[in-house]
């Protein structure tokens, strides 16, 4: 589909109306996802929409990005610091080499 004055007009209504992700405003207007996608970048870095929210994935992490029209402050990414990171990896290997045969019978 060609990207025209009815396709920017579609997503940026539906922007208005509510947030979006990429994902609901591909549906929408019928466009592919990366189109919505560079689409999406093009108003952020003229100003036109900002960052409201992350949607996360089934492990947690903050993957889907919620767009709000008008401008804003960016929400940031929720990072876990290393040290985290680091603690939780360390549990984990403990527990595989106190229980190494707990893996096979799962």
């Amino acid at each position: 589909m060609r990207v025209n004055q009815t396709c920017y007009a579609v997503v940026i209504k539906r922007l208005i109306e509510n947030d979006a992700t990429i994902a609901d405003l591909a549906e929408v207007s019928g466009l592919h996802y990366k189109t919505v996608e560079l689409m999406m970048r093009t108003f952020k870095s003229h100003g036109l929409v900002h960052i409201s929210d992350y949607l996360q994935d089934l492990r947690g992490r903050d993957l889907f990005i919620v767009y709000r029209w008008g401008q804003g402050k960016d929400k940031k990414k929720f990072c876990m610091p290393s040290k985290e990171k680091t603690k939780i990896w360390r549990e984990k290997k403990k527990m595989a080499n106190l229980h190494p045969t707990s893996l096979l019978s799962i």
